[in-house]
């Protein structure tokens, strides 16, 4: 069952080799890549309704990734899009799979993000 569908303006802050102070993961994400991962936070939230609450079914999380050039991988998108997916469901990532999907659109690079939940 679909439970929500964002999509956020292409940001290169969330790609694995730019999320991090000094590429440094023990240091935390930079600035820009915390706003980003906020950005997906405030719509997620808002897409699933606040009052939404986990029935504790496996989550499976969708990342189309439009991206700008084609030397951009997708699967880089992974970790800060899940630490975002994370918190603003308040679902240790742990509790969903996540499937990242690369296309090329120069015009209008964007990320969507598709949340469905398995029915038992």
């Amino acid at each position: 069952m679909k439970i929500a569908e964002i999509e956020i303006l292409w940001e290169s802050a969330l790609l694995d080799n730019q999320a991090y102070v000094n590429g440094d993961t023990k240091l935390g994400h930079t600035r820009e890549c915390k706003k980003a991962m906020w950005d997906i936070v405030i719509l997620l939230r808002s897409a699933v309704g606040y009052d939404w609450k986990w029935n504790g079914e496996r989550l499976l999380v969708i990342l189309t990734a439009y991206r700008p050039s084609v030397r951009v991988d997708a699967q880089n998108l992974i970790k800060a899009c899940s630490d975002a997916i994370e918190e603003a469901l308040r679902v240790d990532d742990l509790n969903f799979d996540v499937a990242a999907i690369g296309k090329l659109d120069k015009e209008n690079p964007r990320i969507t993000i598709t949340l469905t939940q398995e029915q038992s």
